[in-house]
């Protein structure tokens, strides 16, 4: 799954790795996506378009951080869990890693999110994004509650995880994506 691993961040932790795929763009939180329509009607499309760029830039740079937690993971596997694995379902891989290393993943994600949000003004997109909203009556209330570094790596986490289950299920199916030895050996 090392080289899975490599390719999924290969593929999502770069420039427009996630905001341009739309399997895994993350979108406006809930409480935004939920008042996006009216701010729109108002002249904020532009914040809530930048917000949404912000927050995927931040998932596109933390993802590269996912390559070595992955590594370690599958270094650590016991016996138990590999043939948990065989004889598990389709997806037993991709549910041992997001069982594993989500924690990990989380606590590793988490500051260089923040650091980009904050560094990126996503931070400051989101106040204007609240304050436009605030003067709407009966909005403002809808645009807050909620932690956008939070909702972004959890995001970013999703996206990680979708494509490591669309490799695992290329690897179980295809012959020709068994790409080492070992994967010929466990899955042919």
């Amino acid at each position: 799954m090392k080289v899975a691993s490599r390719h999924v961040i290969g593929q999502v932790g770069k420039p427009d790795g996630f905001f341009r795929d739309p399997e895994i763009r993350i979108p406006l939180p809930g409480p935004l996506e939920e008042i996006a329509q009216p701010l729109r009607t108002v002249g904020a499309s532009g914040m809530l378009d930048d917000l949404v760029l912000r927050m995927n830039r931040g998932a596109e740079q933390a993802a590269p951080k996912a390559l070595n937690i992955f590594v370690d993971a599958a270094s650590s596997m016991s016996f138990d869990d590999a043939r948990g694995i065989l004889t598990g379902p389709q997806d037993s891989v991709t549910q041992y890693f997001r069982r594993t290393c989500a924690g990990s993943l989380t606590d590793s994600f988490h500051p260089i999110v923040r650091s980009t949000l904050n560094g990126a003004g996503a931070m400051r997109a989101l106040q204007s994004v609240q304050d436009r909203a605030n003067r709407i009556p009966f909005l403002g209330q809808a645009a807050g509650g909620f932690d956008l570094i939070n909702f972004t790596v959890g995001k970013a986490l999703d996206g990680l995880f979708y494509y490591l289950a669309v490799e695992e299920r290329a690897i179980r199916a295809d012959p020709v994506a068994r790409s080492t030895n070992l994967l010929r050996s466990i899955f042919g």
